[in-house]
């Protein structure tokens, strides 16, 4: 249960911390794939002490040379990464590879909000006034 909360915690605050990015894009910029009790050792960029993995998160999603981080959690220690080649085993470490969403994916997914829109645009009658609808209410109840 502890892991599933600390990784809803890291999704969240990755989303949180792409705020801007959400604001223009429907697709947010990256996504963190996590791989448990594995360490990527080199290529730090600077080390951060006395952290959570949500900052350690943060921390990377922010910096454009970072691909990913390393949180121990048995310190509280971030080690974002420049890149992330050798791995070994360590335990309590949450290894994260920075997978960014690239141009392609950035037009579709626009593109695609833009239809669902106009769809809902033009059918918004349809949709909300409908009787039957549960935004426009049942005056019969459930059906």
């Amino acid at each position: 249960m502890r892991m599933f909360l600390t990784y809803l915690l890291l999704f969240f605050s990755f989303i949180s911390a792409s705020s801007a990015v959400l604001a223009d894009s429907p697709l947010p910029e990256g996504r963190f794939v996590l791989q448990r009790d594995t360490d990527h050792f080199g290529a730090d960029l600077g080390p951060l002490f006395d952290t959570d993995m949500a900052s350690c998160a943060r921390a990377c999603s922010g910096q454009q040379a970072c691909v990913g981080f390393v949180f121990n959690s048995r310190s509280d220690a971030c080690f974002p990464k420049s890149s992330m080649t050798e791995s070994a085993p360590f335990e309590g470490a949450f290894s994260a590879q920075l997978i960014r969403a690239g141009k392609t994916e950035q037009r579709q997914a626009e593109q695609q909000a833009q239809a669902d829109i106009d769809l809902v645009r033009v059918n918004a009658e349809d949709i909300f006034d409908d009787g039957y609808s549960w935004v426009g209410g049942n005056p019969d109840g459930d059906v």
